[in-house]
């Protein structure tokens, strides 16, 4: 889906869409489906009501046990009044049958006592959680303006082999930040995939160019455009791992899509305005007739992939994550060969094959870990 979104996105500029814009529809367009959901789904709180259902109890309890007492010393002491003896057991009994009539009462509805719906919690519900998700929304909000901006000015080449840089960075800041161990099948699976990213895009840096001419002048892309390339990888690997992390404190998936929707439509709506003062050529407009299938293409593929990534990143290391994600070059390759019917060279052969052994390294790697953790699973329950 990835891959579909930079073929649509790289028409943006064709069709005079400013690559803010597109951000502030995306943003828009996902952000009403999660909102309709964070009024259907509930997540648990933090401060369950079970610790006040159980004290409730140990005083019932206690009331009990006195009330037990206070009769049978009732009973030695005035022993001919066994009239008085029976309202006493059957006061006893009434306020048992009361306990447990408030207790049962109580447990029915500590389920949904326990429980708010994420439109009340959309950030989380406590503050590391919060921290987690706010950071993400941020840093994911940012690294999209940067993204869309890459691929709507660069070559497509030159855009897609620079913001495939993040399964490196991903390596090192998952170690860093979640303590994830350094594998090395995993290191030469990331360069065999920027390899392959490499050999795939052809980026014009190391291939040549070939730019195109308006009025007999060369038109070179905007240095910003590499810039912000390098931003958006940072950005795509602090993301991958920031998912991680709020997958390991209990966030759940929509809020992490509410987050950045947030920040995504108030970045685009603050860069955009910024731009737009610079450039007529940025300024916003509605789409035409002509521009919305496109515009709608950019939406719902971008919106299905978006929910996948943040879904599968909270259970998947980082550093697997990471890598699985940067295999979409490789369905970028596929779709322009299938549907845009463009001829492969030769370079673009080896990448893909280096794309798809990076690939196996990963399944080898994961598969790995696995077989440790049933071993020591294994070990644990001989040993007991």
């Amino acid at each position: 889906m990835m891959c579909a979104i930079s073929h649509l996105i790289k028409l943006s500029p064709l069709l005079g869409i400013p690559s803010t814009e597109l951000v502030f529809i995306r943003s828009v367009f996902q952000g009403t489906f999660v909102v309709i959901c964070m009024f259907i789904f509930r997540i648990e709180d933090d401060e369950p009501l079970d610790a006040v259902i159980s004290n409730d109890e140990e005083n019932i309890n206690i009331i009990d046990e006195e009330g037990v007492v206070a009769g049978m010393n009732m009973i030695e002491i005035h022993d001919e009044i066994i009239q008085e003896e029976k309202k006493l057991e059957d006061e006893i009994q009434l306020l048992k049958g009361s306990k447990q009539f408030t207790y049962n009462t109580l447990s029915a509805t500590s389920e949904e006592d326990r429980s708010s719906y994420l439109i009340q919690r959309p950030f989380g519900t406590n503050p590391t959680m919060c921290k987690v998700v706010l950071l993400r929304g941020i840093i994911g909000g940012f690294g999209f303006c940067n993204y869309y901006y890459t691929l709507s000015t660069l070559p497509l080449g030159d855009a897609t082999t620079l913001l495939s840089l993040y399964p490196i960075l991903t390596i090192f800041l998952g170690r860093l930040i979640l303590g994830e161990e350094i594998k090395l099948l995993q290191l030469v699976a990331a360069v065999c995939s920027i390899v392959g990213a490499t050999l795939i895009s052809r980026p014009s840096f190391l291939f040549g160019h070939d730019y195109e001419m308006s009025n007999d002048v060369e038109v070179r892309p905007p240095k910003l455009g590499y810039v912000t390339a390098i931003i958006g990888s940072c950005c795509a690997s602090g993301v991958i791992v920031l998912i991680r992390k709020a997958g390991n404190v209990g966030a759940h998936t929509l809020q992490l899509l509410f987050s950045w929707v947030v920040f995504g439509v108030s970045f685009s709506l603050l860069v955009g305005f910024i731009a737009s003062l610079k450039s007529v050529d940025e300024q916003w407009r509605l789409p035409t007739r002509h521009e919305l299938p496109y515009v709608l293409g950019v939406c719902i593929s971008g919106t299905s992939a978006h929910f996948l990534l943040n879904y599968a990143a909270k259970l998947l290391p980082a550093t697997l994550a990471g890598l699985i994600r940067s295999s979409d070059i490789f369905w970028a390759y596929a779709l322009e060969v299938l549907v845009l019917g463009q001829h492969p060279k030769k370079e673009t052969y080896f990448g893909v094959l280096s794309v798809c052994f990076s690939l196996i390294l990963v399944l080898i790697s994961s598969n790995k870990g696995t077989m440790k953790l049933i071993g020591s699973v294994g070990n644990l329950a001989t040993a007991k």
